[in-house]
């Protein structure tokens, strides 16, 4: 049976001035996941099973599969603006 996982972990991080009114944001997220993906074995590099030895699957073919691991990784880096209204 396929499993699979992710986890992210955002980060925002507020500066303030010494009045306390927001001055700078900065941020972003760092991802992991990881799926298993039902895969044609290969012995030798040939696909076990693949008769014709062709990469398609013929009539009376019978290929065998593993699960195997894909994992990626992401980055996402935020800006933010701070906009800042003076009151008369």
């Amino acid at each position: 049976m396929a499993h699979g996982y992710n986890r992210s972990v955002t980060t925002v991080k507020n500066t303030y001035t010494k009045d306390g009114q927001l001055e700078r944001v900065e941020g972003g997220t760092t991802g992991w996941a990881n799926v298993e993906v039902k895969t044609p074995r290969r012995v030798a590099g040939v696909i076990e099973g693949d008769v014709g030895n062709d990469g398609f699957m013929g009539d009376g073919e019978s290929w065998v599969y593993e699960w195997v691991d894909q994992g990626t990784e992401t980055e996402t880096v935020n800006e933010y603006a701070v906009v800042l209204v003076k009151r008369w």
